[in-house]
């Protein structure tokens, strides 16, 4: 198994694209690259973020979606490597059987655990993962959804548009 730990994965997160407040995760806590997956730490109002309100106490769970599709995309990172020689920025194709399971708003210091498996992914680019938001302290699940996201082949393209 080639695991990487908290201790070792600074990296992954200082490459994640989104920056604040855009980034909807704080730190990648583990990855296993045999088994394509990935779990990172996120908590809602440790730093500035969009969708956060001091006023309502937190921030739209909704915004969790943003955050199982970062998850992706630092598991990308980590297979590519320190060298990111392969990495190409994701887009989301679609977000499938979405379901929340806690409240409407995530209130600010609840650290939450994203985690992401790739479970298909084929020469065009186009991955499919399982993922899910829990809490760190008790488990209990957040959200879970199945996303599609294309990180884009550039010979595919050029087969396509060239």
């Amino acid at each position: 198994m080639t695991e990487v730990t908290a201790a070792d994965n600074g990296w992954i997160t200082e490459m994640v694209p989104q920056k604040e407040p855009m980034r909807f995760i704080d730190a990648v806590e583990q990855v296993d690259i045999e088994n394509r997956t990935v779990t990172c730490s996120f908590t809602p109002g440790a730093r500035p973020c969009a969708g956060f309100s001091e006023e309502k106490g937190g921030m739209p769970a909704v915004c969790l979606t943003e955050t199982m599709a970062q998850s992706i995309a630092t598991l990308m990172i980590a297979e590519e490597g320190r060298s990111g020689k392969g990495f190409k920025i994701g887009f989301i194709l679609s977000v499938r059987k979405m379901t929340f399971h806690g409240e409407s708003i995530l209130p600010a210091g609840l650290k939450v655990l994203s985690t992401a498996r790739i479970t298909f992914e084929d020469d065009a680019g186009v991955c499919m993962a399982e993922t899910e938001v829990t809490e760190a302290d008790t488990g209990k699940k957040l959200a879970e959804a199945r996303i599609t996201v294309m990180k884009p082949n550039d010979a595919h393209i050029a087969r396509m548009f060239g």
